[in-house]
């Protein structure tokens, strides 16, 4: 029993060393036997593609030995056993693939699109922004001359202003001046009156006088 255990653990060794990944053949169903031969006992049916642990094979039965994905060893046919996985299977792998690779192409791509629709609407921004401030400079030109004419315009009453007060001053310097003829000549006309006055009233005095010596020398 002691020599036995080294040599049963040696086996197991050996075997999970040996042990390859096999894949039964997409074409059909196939058995697992107990032994090596149609004579034994059928332990399950694989199904195609399904994928198994190698053992160990025999030229001479032509079977191999396995280990299936539940943990029981049994045997089959080695032709129906390959290396690779069945074509359906790899197809549903390329397929699978195919899907994760799209999935990561489109989240990879979402982004950049989002910055490609980022980029348009800040590029309509800009337009809109180069619109708006050549309308601005339009108007600020206009403000401009505007500003400049109001200055001109302002300067222009300035100097209007300066004029009239000028010429307000001169008139009533005119009317001063005029005024004060006015008083010089009803000053005049006041003494000429006056002399004419006192000239009737001599003139009334004398020739009383005169005609009185007159009368006398006649007489």
């Amino acid at each position: 029993m002691k020599r036995s255990l080294p040599l049963f653990i040696l086996l197991l060794i050996s075997c999970s060393v040996q042990a390859e990944p096999r894949y039964i053949t997409d074409q059909t169903h196939i058995t697992m036997r107990a032994g090596e031969g149609t004579n034994h006992k059928i332990q399950r049916m694989l199904a195609a593609g399904e994928q198994v642990e190698f053992i160990s094979s025999n030229k001479k039965s032509g079977y191999s030995k396995i280990r299936d994905s539940r943990g029981r060893i049994g045997f089959v046919l080695t032709r129906q056993l390959m290396k690779q996985p069945s074509a359906r299977e790899r197809v549903a792998v390329a397929e699978q693939r195919y899907a994760e690779m799209k999935q990561r192409m489109e989240t990879s791509v979402q982004p950049f699109l989002e910055l490609q629709e980022r980029h348009r609407e800040l590029k309509a921004e800009y337009n809109k922004l180069q619109s708006t401030s050549g309308n601005l400079d339009t108007e600020l030109k206009q403000i401009k001359e505007i500003s400049a004419d109001a200055i001109r315009i302002s300067e222009e009453r300035k100097k209007l202003r300066k004029q009239l007060a000028t010429q307000t001053w001169e008139l009533e310097n005119l009317k001063q001046e005029n005024q004060e003829l006015k008083n010089d000549q009803a000053q005049y006309w006041f003494l000429v009156g006056a002399g004419v006055i006192i000239l009737g009233i001599i003139i009334g005095m004398i020739l009383p006088r005169l005609q009185t010596r007159t009368s006398k020398q006649n007489w």
